[in-house]
């Protein structure tokens, strides 16, 4: 699988890494199986880093996994998003997760994990 994480701990904070290609039945998959563990649910937070991935999604395959699998499995929960991004095309991905997304997460986009930490950081402060 192109996305792995780790839990931080110390901040309960969800460190995702995508490496290689991510198309739409990717991220489906990881998200079918990781928002139905409670060491990742109860997090909250999530600092994606995306860098290393090829990222071959479109609004339209957001869209349909934020609304089929994400929310349906969050059940209500809020989230933070993180994600780090080297490209522009990354970037656009990233912003079109962001507006979908918002029915339950607040996101950020930058360009290094020392920013992307230091956000939500600051965001998780007044959770």
């Amino acid at each position: 699988m192109p996305i792995h994480y780790r839990i931080d701990p110390t901040t309960q904070t969800v460190y995702e890494t995508w490496t290689g290609t991510v198309n739409a039945e990717q991220l489906g998959a990881y998200w079918s199986a990781s928002l139905r563990k409670d060491e990742f649910l109860t997090c909250g937070k999530t600092i994606a880093d995306v860098r290393a991935a090829d990222v071959e999604l479109v609004g339209a395959d957001l869209q349909v996994l934020i609304q089929g699998i994400a929310v349906p499995l969050l059940a209500g929960r809020r989230w933070l998003t993180a994600v780090v991004v080297a490209s522009p095309s990354q970037f656009g991905t990233a912003r079109q997760y962001e507006v979908f997304s918002e029915v339950f997460s607040t996101g950020g986009i930058f360009h290094d994990l020392e920013s992307a930490e230091a956000w939500l950081a600051a965001q998780s402060e007044g959770r």
